[in-house]
């Protein structure tokens, strides 16, 4: 910026710098702090640009990788003339570091291949690293995101979140060797996704040892997994799991996404309790074996899709669902069941009508039955009361527009109709979610009359 250049007057600069600053937030929170939108910034005039600088929190994205679109800092050794244009970019990517001060930072490193050099990056960032927050990494091969961390080591007592990402679809890549990662209690969450088994060699080699884990555990409140794949007779990594989970009992959010991972169900026959777990969600082969030790009576989201179906589980109908919330008992806002095998209790049991908090329920795949439908369609048996009071949003793929009438007739009723005066009329459906053709929405929508109703 030129010494010269006068600041014009404006309404900007009659606005306090620590609010100026706030409003620099905002948009870098908007712009997902790219670099070169904050840089804009300092080229306004000479106030923004100082209260740009002054602002260390607005500086402490960081994004590096090989041209991938989701860096800011990309970088490329093929040649002398990329390698210098490399060096002007670690040259900037030195002064952005910088004007973070002794913030926070959170690190996203992306298609790396380290064999090429890229540790020159990591050593302009290397001072900073006992101030980062969370470390993002994400590489096309199996063992690349374990090496890339093997060049963060110095990060690690700092970071908050780990994510450890592959794009790769060749499988188990383990001849990389094993790195001394101890995490610490001050990692909150845990990310792992990819072919490989890279979150359960990551840890420790095999036997298991749970005693340097425990740190780690012991503080988590999110753990993920997702697309993790291991050969078919190597069930070490599922073994894995249900012990990492037992010894973590601040969890909060729990992901197993994991439709291709081989488990060993005979090593998961004990019961595992949750007691903080708020949001679960599970999608893998014999998905309800996965949920059958578990007991969560914190739980307000359970989202769960059986991969296989019906005709490859051998007892098609049994209750996991209804079994695991009559255990718990949990104050479940929202209910996702993926599954084309009802569990029939669910209606017919009655196990609705003990979930008063719910306000989603989604039914994916099954068949409901008429006699089922009456749980929601009027008060329960000899009461005023309804199951499900609070239920705002319903979807179902196999239900008819039958069902969807009588339930908007009994849950929405006329707005200046005298029954809304009853106190124990049930929540307004303000989401309708169906696979029916445009006549039958057509009829849906006719049937909502004054009160808007989104359906889809």
């Amino acid at each position: 910026m030129e010494d010269d250049v006068a600041s014009p007057p404006g309404a900007s600069h009659r606005i306090p710098q620590e609010v100026l600053s706030e409003i620099f937030m905002f948009y870098g929170l908007f712009h997902d702090y790219r670099a070169s939108k904050l840089n804009q910034l300092c080229l306004v005039d000479r106030t923004w640009h100082s209260v740009a600088m002054t602002t260390p929190r607005l500086w402490c994205r960081i994004r590096i990788g090989a041209d991938d679109p989701d860096s800011d800092y990309k970088v490329d050794l093929a040649d002398d003339e990329q390698k210098s244009r490399n060096e002007q970019r670690i040259e900037s990517l030195a002064r952005y570091t910088s004007r973070s001060g002794i913030a926070p930072l959170d690190v996203s490193i992306y298609h790396i291949t380290w064999d090429q050099g890229y540790p020159d990056i990591l050593e302009i960032l290397g001072h900073s690293m006992n101030r980062w927050r969370s470390l993002h990494i994400v590489n096309h091969n199996d063992a690349e995101p374990y090496q890339s961390l093997s060049y963060c080591i110095d990060a690690l007592p700092s970071l908050e979140k780990l994510s450890l990402c592959s794009n790769s679809g060749n499988g188990v890549d383990s001849t990389y060797e094993h790195l001394p990662f101890v995490p610490t209690s001050r990692l909150k969450e845990l990310t792992m996704e990819g072919a490989g088994s890279i979150p359960f060699l990551l840890f420790t080699s095999l036997p298991l040892d749970l005693n340097l884990l425990l740190p780690c555990l012991r503080g988590l409140t999110s753990l993920t997994f997702k697309h993790l794949k291991a050969d078919r007779d190597d069930q070490s990594c599922s073994s894995r799991i249900y012990p990492m989970l037992r010894e973590a009992p601040n969890l909060e959010f729990l992901t197993l996404h994991t439709p291709d991972l081989t488990w060993d169900d005979s090593l998961n026959s004990d019961c595992l309790e949750l007691p903080v777990l708020r949001r679960l969600s599970i999608s893998s082969w014999r998905a309800r074996e996965r949920l059958r030790p578990l007991t969560a009576p914190a739980l307000e989201s359970l989202w769960f899709h059986e991969v296989c179906g019906s005709d490859e589980f051998p007892e098609p109908g049994v209750h996991v669902i209804t079994d695991f919330i009559e255990r718990s008992a949990p104050p479940l806002r929202e209910l996702y069941i993926g599954d084309d095998a009802l569990d029939t209790r669910l209606f017919d049991g009655g196990v609705l009508s003990t979930l008063c908090e719910l306000e989603v329920l989604t039914l994916v795949g099954m068949d409901i039955p008429e006699d089922g439908m009456q749980l929601l369609w009027a008060p329960l048996n000899d009461s005023t009361a309804w199951a499900c009071p609070r239920l705002r949003s319903f979807s179902a793929s196999k239900a008819p527009v039958a069902y969807f009438l009588r339930l908007l007739e009994a849950r929405n009723p006329p707005l200046g109709s005298s029954c809304r005066s009853n106190t124990n009329i049930p929540a307004r459906l303000t989401h309708i979610g169906c696979g029916l053709d445009a006549q039958d929405m057509e009829a849906i929508s006719e049937a909502l009359g004054a009160y808007p109703t989104r359906v889809k």
